[in-house]
């Protein structure tokens, strides 16, 4: 099967989400929770307009150690 990493369908994708739920669900914020180590994920968030919020050091047992979770939010609409 084809690696589909940075054809950039889930950045398309989210911007959709985000679009439709703003405007049929008025909602004003996503917010979500990463692991420190997702470096792939946190540059898609970055790139769709999440900003860090908070990180909670060492919060999750990782192979043979611990990871930060990464608290991140968006807003959506217009601000």
């Amino acid at each position: 099967a084809k690696n589909y990493r940075g054809d950039g369908i889930g950045s398309e994708l989210s911007k959709t989400i985000f679009q439709l739920t703003a405007e049929k669900l008025h909602v004003q914020l996503i917010d979500l929770t990463t692991y420190s180590n997702n470096q792939p994920a946190i540059r898609m968030y970055e790139k769709l307009g999440f900003q860090r919020a908070g990180i909670i050091p060492k919060a999750v047992q990782y192979e043979n150690g611990f990871v930060d979770l990464i608290h991140m939010y968006r807003r959506l609409g217009k601000s």
